[in-house]
């Protein structure tokens, strides 16, 4: 856009220069700034020095955050058939055991729970004089154990 008035060229390209200036300046990769304490105890950040009051200078630094493209991937060496299979066998005999070990918990918390179940009838029906105390406390055993391991 063309001005009919020199002053207003002048300034343009005066601004221009300047901008092109700047930008051909190196970017320095720490900013200070500084901390002013004033007399009555307020605290202020500027990049200019302080007129009054206690100053610092805190300095920091521009650090790299944020995405980073992630490193490409060493290629691996496709497993053979064989392999796969093996792998494919190892993990269902694992299923299989995991199944078993569930199935063997739930029948030994069923047998306990069924012995829990004996020792209150038969602290129901009726006991010899010696055999309370040592009933009560197997009972109490038992419940513990269901609490613990039998949810």
């Amino acid at each position: 856009m063309f001005c009919k008035d020199s002053k207003l060229t002048a300034s343009w390209s005066g601004i221009l220069a300047g901008a092109g200036l700047l930008a051909s300046l190196p970017v320095d990769a720490a900013e200070t700034v500084i901390r002013c304490q004033l007399p009555d105890g307020r605290v202020s950040f500027s990049d200019r020095p302080c007129r009054s009051g206690i100053q610092d200078e805190l300095e920091f630094k521009d650090q790299k955050v944020g995405w980073e493209a992630p490193r490409t991937p060493l290629k691996l060496k496709r497993k053979s058939k064989r392999e796969r299979q093996q792998q494919a066998r190892r993990k269902a005999a694992a299923l299989r055991a995991a199944k078993k070990e569930k199935a063997r918990k739930k029948r030994d918390c069923w047998k306990k729970k069924e012995k829990a179940d004996q020792i209150q009838e038969r602290l129901r029906r009726g006991y010899k004089a010696g055999q309370g105390r040592t009933m009560r406390y197997r009972q109490r055993e038992i419940e513990a154990y269901l609490r613990e391991f039998c949810k």
